[in-house]
């Protein structure tokens, strides 16, 4: 494989391009991606394909968390999921799919038993990274639309080892929302 383009070197081959050209691009790009749709429905059409992408990315989330084979989460595959949403997507729909994967983690931990520290963390990582966003947010919009699932994972998450539950706990009470609308 040869190498890379760096960003600049694309920008020139870029405006080397007719317009009809780099529509053709960008309509592959689209057809072959799964990323390249959301990042392009997330800007274009985010009221419209809200639902579908959230959808999508549910049963790829719930297909990680396979309830049948309960010794083997695949964690690596909805980390990843996790990343590319929180690169690509609106903030709703990526604190959306990051809350999804939180409920996903602690319905099956709260199934099967005890996981692991590693379990926990991946599931912490990403609660901390939804907390972020919704602290990111200029109202309590998104919160407020979220308040109920939020409340019912921390409930959840309760009395979980690994000092999980204490620590969904505290995270949450990290919300400014939380306090400001208290």
């Amino acid at each position: 494989m040869g190498r890379k383009l760096t960003q600049a070197e694309l920008k020139k081959c870029l405006r080397d391009v007719s317009w009809n050209q780099l529509e053709t691009i960008i309509c592959d790009l689209y057809k072959e991606s799964d990323q390249a749709r959301l990042y392009f429905n997330s800007i274009f059409s985010p009221e419209e394909s809200q639902d579908d992408i959230l959808a999508s990315y549910e049963k790829k989330i719930a297909r990680c968390f396979a309830f049948n084979n309960p010794s083997s989460p695949d964690m690596k595959t909805c980390r990843k999921i996790v990343s590319d949403v929180l690169k690509l997507a609106t903030p709703e729909i990526a604190a959306d799919v990051v809350l999804t994967f939180v409920e996903y983690g602690t319905d099956f931990t709260n199934t099967y038993g005890d996981i692991n520290e590693s379990f926990y963390n991946s599931i912490m990582r990403a609660f901390l990274q939804f907390v972020n966003l919704l602290n990111a947010e200029k109202d309590c919009t998104l919160y407020k639309k979220l308040e109920v699932r939020i409340e019912n994972v921390v409930n959840d998450a309760s009395g979980i080892g690994w000092g999980f539950g204490d620590e969904m706990d505290r995270m949450r009470d990290d919300i400014v929302w939380r306090r400001s609308t208290e």
